[in-house]
């Protein structure tokens, strides 16, 4: 008789199979971790691989770092030349007002004897009989009419020292800053003047990024999107020529980075108006270059009855701008460079936009370029 335990394979029982491998993972527990073959495997990163990993991150954070700044850049111009051109919208509407309402005054004559009176005066030619110039007369009482409703300094020249801006209760003389004259004036004339009838704007149309008091002065002032105040030229004839009578203006001092304008005495030059002004009229070449004509005196009175009268243009290019010379209202933004490429608005020679620098002009945001 055969024992059963005989025929009972004790390898190929559940217990058996248990057995095994138990055995096997106490066998397989001993062994580190960390060991294997030293066919296929290693302990870590080589230093050569680390250098590159470290060196794809660097360009990958260098890149990032130039397309964030780039969008930034992008923004702010955006948002300035959207500033520039909201001011520039309300502010042609005002001077499409002015203008209507001037030529009705005018033409009225009511108050022709006191313009034509105050227009002398600052000539100079008080004493002067310009019956014989009424037509001239005109078109200079619109100009001084102008002045006084855009002023865009607080020179005496340009406002009167009992100006609501001057005499403003809020107005801190000792914190004032003088670049920042023509955007107060210009927020003014907008905000809180009336324009012969025309209403001022609400100032709720614009918003903290748009108005500031850059200067703690207690007077609000446009700004670009860096946060500096934006410059406003009423009449930016020498932006096109720099003089009239052939008298060299002064110019910007130059450096090493800063090379010398080469501005052409008296003539009507391009290369820089057209920066701000991309589409100034073009010269024909035969006829009368564009640039040499005032929009409000085509026909060249004013030179007429100051050569009539024996006068020179020293008094109109003081109290005005220069002779027979193309201009149109400018408003600027010094852009991302944060220097203007434009002489100060409230100085003597940058009232009129005279260039500073080539290269700050090239980074100036205009209502006329936008380009960007």
């Amino acid at each position: 008789m055969i024992n059963p335990l005989h025929q009972f394979d004790f390898r190929r029982s559940p217990t058996g199979v248990i057995a095994r491998c138990a055995n096997r993972n106490s066998s397989n527990s001993s062994r580190s971790p960390y060991t294997c073959s030293s066919q296929h495997c290693r302990a870590g990163f080589t230093v050569i691989e680390l250098l590159v990993v470290i060196g794809l991150i660097l360009l990958m954070i260098s890149i990032f770092a130039a397309v964030f700044g780039n969008t930034i850049l992008t923004a702010r111009e955006r948002a300035t030349q959207a500033t520039i051109l909201k001011i520039d919208g309300l502010l042609q509407q005002r001077l499409e007002s002015f203008n209507r309402a001037v030529d009705k005054a005018l033409e009225q004559g009511t108050n022709n004897q006191r313009y034509f009176r105050q227009v002398r005066n600052e000539l100079g030619i008080g004493s002067a009989n310009t019956n014989n110039y009424i037509p001239a007369m005109k078109v200079l009482s619109r100009k001084m009419l102008l002045k006084q409703t855009f002023p865009q300094s607080f020179e005496t020249t340009e406002m009167p020292t009992n100006h609501p801006l001057l005499t403003n209760p809020a107005y801190v003389p000792a914190n004032h800053k003088r670049e920042t004259e023509s955007s107060a004036c210009l927020y003014y004339a907008l905000t809180q003047a009336q324009v012969f009838g025309l209403p001022p704007v609400s100032p709720d149309n614009f918003s903290s990024n748009e108005v500031r008091d850059t200067d703690g002065d207690g007077l609000l002032e446009f700004i670009d999107a860096w946060g500096e105040p934006l410059r406003f030229y009423r009449w930016p004839t020498a932006l096109v020529r720099n003089t009239t009578s052939g008298t060299t203006a002064t110019l910007a001092t130059a450096s090493n980075s800063n090379p010398p304008l080469t501005y052409p005495n008296g003539t009507i030059d391009r290369q820089y108006g057209l920066v701000l002004i991309p589409d100034l009229p073009a010269s024909t070449g035969t006829n009368l270059d564009p640039l040499g004509v005032d929009p409000d005196d085509g026909y060249g009175r004013i030179q007429s009855m100051l050569l009539g009268l024996g006068q020179s243009d020293a008094a109109f290019r003081n109290n005005y701008h220069q002779l027979d010379t193309f201009f149109t209202p400018l408003i600027v933004s010094a852009g991302p460079g944060k220097v203007l490429g434009l002489q100060e608005p409230h100085t003597t020679t940058g009232r009129l936009g005279l260039p500073a620098s080539r290269d700050d002009l090239l980074d100036d945001i205009s209502n006329f370029n936008n380009r960007r």
